[in-house]
Order: C-alpha cells, then sequence, then structure tokens
C-alpha cells in the first residue's frame, strides 16, 4: 500500500508533518514497523 493511498498527503519532502497512529491488534497477532516506534 503506498501512503498516498492510506492517507491525504503531498508526496514531497518539503511537505512533510509528524502524525501519530494508534494500533489495535488481538493479543497473538503482532504488529511491525520500519520506523521507530
Amino acid at each position: 500500500m503506498h501512503a498516498r493511498k492510506a492517507f491525504p498527503s503531498f508526496d514531497e519532502p518539503a511537505f512533510k508533518i509528524p502524525y501519530q497512529m494508534t494500533i489495535t491488534t488481538p493479543e497473538k497477532q503482532v504488529v511491525a514497523s520500519n520506523t521507530p516506534v
């Protein structure tokens, strides 16, 4: 999935903005990230 399809955004480095995301999953599932959490 590309970020521009998931979030309204401009795909330009000059327009980056911090955001916060909360992911809730069942206990036995694992969530992975390619950025520090």
